[in-house]
């Protein structure tokens, strides 16, 4: 029975060997795979640890990993702005500016509450809106998307746009290999035209 699909996976006496089923820190992967070059060497294979080479990061990076740390998810936006403003196409940046800002967005809400005010008033906008960003933060990307392509179909004017507009703004935040989030696209385009 498979539960997880690996994200790394080591050769050992010719038989794969999974290593992650998912990300893990710097630090545990760097020791996981020196582990498994000192294991080769102890079975005679003449191999060499390869020398781990810091990358450095951007000035703009650190100071957003800085003020996340604090819980400052404005200051962590501006200085991810700042890096979009030098790098315009930087993806690192991208993720991270929409990651702060739907945390800003969220941070003051009831998410059990604001999801039960989004269903007992399926026309209100504003609410399906909020709901979907609690729901995208929950992990509950499904039901998020699955609210705002319903206002999509169910609308018209700048109501459907904002809902359009909010549901491609919440497409950054998955992953984009996600089944969820290709089934809604496919959903959102089928919507549209």
């Amino acid at each position: 029975k498979i539960t997880a699909v690996p994200f790394a996976i080591a050769f050992i006496n010719e038989q794969p060997v999974a290593l992650f089923d998912r990300i893990y820190p710097r630090e545990q992967i760097v020791m996981v795979i020196t582990k498994l070059f000192e294991l080769a060497k102890e079975q005679g294979l003449n191999v060499q640890v390869p020398e781990v080479k810091e990358i450095p990061m951007e000035p703009e990076e650190a100071a957003a990993l800085s003020a996340l740390e604090k819980g400052d998810y404005s200051g962590a936006a501006m200085a991810y702005r700042n890096w979009l403003m030098r790098k315009p196409d930087e993806p690192v940046a991208k993720i991270g500016l929409a990651q702060c800002e739907l945390m800003i967005r969220i941070s003051a809400l009831n998410p059990a509450l604001t999801v039960k005010d989004a269903d007992s008033d399926p026309t209100s906008i504003e609410k399906a809106v909020m709901a979907a960003d609690v729901e995208i933060a929950q992990g509950l990307q499904k039901n998020a998307f699955a609210r705002l392509i319903s206002f999509v179909k169910n609308s018209s004017g700048d109501e459907k746009k904002q809902a359009k507009e909010h549901l491609l703004l919440l497409f950054q935040l998955v992953d984009p290999a996600d089944p969820d989030l290709i089934r809604s696209r496919n959903e959102l385009a089928s919507a549209l035209f």
